[in-house]
């Protein structure tokens, strides 16, 4: 990750349930899992012992979003300012689809980056995340980039 190659400390939060970024990045466990940040009570994040720190994806992101709306929307901007001294940056890896995890994602974010491929499904479900991140900055003010990018396939004829 560019962020840690720079000297950067990173707490990585993968809020999707199919655990890409997990599976890439589990030799930066930090036996902490994702779902559990949205607890009344959420876990003390270790001080950073390597450049990257994960909270990673497990099963109970699912229950994440039977929650009550008001603590799951709520649940990030409460705990990642107590990370502040801890970590420089936090990267959310969240999942495709509109739901609670992505709005409060999004609610706690400063900037967000949305990389997407130029295809007709990729294209349809961008379409509706940029509908939530603008439903999202009449609440709170997030910087927004996103990166389209083709996904170079020999075409057949």
């Amino acid at each position: 990750m560019y962020l840690a190659e720079q000297g950067k400390t990173v707490l990585m939060i993968d809020l999707d349930g199919q655990g890409n970024a997990s599976k890439t990045l589990r030799d930066h466990r930090s036996g902490i899992e994702a779902a559990r940040l949205f607890d009344r009570y959420p876990p003390i994040v270790p001080s950073p012992r390597q450049p990257i720190t994960l909270a990673e994806a497990s099963p109970q992101l699912s229950d994440v979003e039977q929650g009550s709306k008001v603590e799951v929307l709520s649940a990030l901007r409460r705990v990642l300012p107590t990370l502040t001294d801890q970590f420089d940056y936090c990267v959310i890896d969240t999942p495709p689809g509109a739901g609670l995890r992505l709005s409060s994602a999004l609610l706690a974010a400063q900037f967000v980056l949305s990389p997407f491929e130029l295809d007709e499904y990729s294209i349809d479900g961008t379409t509706q995340m940029l509908q939530t991140v603008v439903s999202v900055r009449r609440t709170r003010l997030a910087k927004f980039g996103a990166v389209a990018y083709a996904n170079w396939r020999e075409w057949e004829r």
